[in-house]
């Protein structure tokens, strides 16, 4: 029998990671690889990290299950 110890999360926390980590690739694709399609690809994760920022603190950024506003 095994047993699996779930750790806490917070989704805030997980979506600041998650958009901190595309806006750090993509900064990184657009340095190296100058004027191609890979500036592009690196524009683009900039621009989806950003927009998960800006969204995450205005509060906008998570869903709401069926049963409605998540308590805490």
């Amino acid at each position: 029998m095994s047993t699996v110890t779930r750790l806490p999360s917070n989704r805030g926390d997980t979506a600041e990671v998650g958009a901190g980590v595309l806006i750090a690739v993509g900064i990184v694709i657009v340095f190296f690889t100058w004027w191609s399609w890979w500036t592009v690809a690196g524009l683009a994760l900039l621009a989806a990290g950003g927009l998960t920022l800006a969204l995450g603190s205005a509060g906008l950024g998570h869903r709401r299950g069926r049963s409605g506003p998540e308590t805490p």
